[in-house]
Formats: C-alpha cells, sequence, structure tokens
C-alpha cells in the first residue's frame, strides 16, 4: 500500500469474518499517504457453488457479498 498510494486495492477472505483483515489492513496503512481505498471483502463459504457456474464464469455483484471500505473513498 505504500508504494502505490493511488491504487485501489481489493482484499478477500474466504468464510470468516472481516475484522482481522480490517484491522490488518488500518494498521499498514497507518500513517500513509493514501487518496485510493482499500476494500476488505468476505466471500462466504458457500461461493464456489453460488458464483461460479459449470463454465467457470463467475457473475457475483457487491450485493452479494460482506464488504467494508477502509481509507479515502
Amino acid at each position: 500500500m505504500k508504494r502505490f498510494p493511488h491504487t485501489h486495492f481489493a482484499l478477500t477472505v474466504w468464510d470468516t469474518g472481516l475484522d482481522p483483515l480490517e484491522r490488518r489492513v488500518r494498521r499498514a496503512a497507518k500513517g500513509l499517504n493514501r487518496s485510493a481505498p482499500v476494500d476488505v471483502i468476505r466471500f462466504p463459504a458457500d461461493a464456489g457453488r453460488r458464483f461460479v457456474d459449470d463454465r467457470g464464469v463467475v457473475a457475483v455483484t457487491h450485493a452479494d457479498l460482506n464488504w467494508r471500505r477502509v481509507g479515502p473513498s
């Protein structure tokens, strides 16, 4: 995050809480002059079944996920 302050990052976890990831992101960003946000996203345990079809096409929206934005919007 330090090296790319203008890059919007998206970090994900699979079937676990967002709080630990958000805390790590906030710690890593502390004191940095970032102009772009970091999204922390949680995929549910059944994401593979729900969002990937038989041909391997992924279809997912923000509304399907639990996510938070950290930093500038």
